[in-house]
């Protein structure tokens, strides 16, 4: 919830910059540095990014190993019994 709403702020602010940017573009004939465009893109790459990992859906698998390792492996619908056992098998090394 914390991903979905920083997300969200992120965009709503590059939103809002981009919107001033043109308005500023459109109505003044004052010097433009190229700060002035960048600004936006980095907020707006992270809103993104934030966003897509708010809303991904699924269980997760949290593996703490030994060495303190943390494993997170996504269980999605499309994992049979055997698929699991594979990739447990896998990112363990279990045989």
């Amino acid at each position: 919830m914390v991903l979905l709403s920083m997300g969200l702020g992120l965009i709503a602010f590059a939103s809002y910059y981009i919107i001033r940017l043109i308005d500023f573009l459109i109505n003044t004939d004052d010097i433009i540095y190229i700060e002035q465009f960048v600004v936006p893109i980095i907020p707006l790459a992270l809103g993104i990014v934030c966003l897509n990992n708010g809303l991904r859906r699924g269980e997760v698998l949290i593996c703490t190993l030994k060495t303190g390792k943390v494993l997170r492996i996504p269980l999605l619908n499309k994992f049979e019994k055997a698929e699991l056992e594979k990739v447990l098998r896998s990112q363990f090394k279990y045989k």
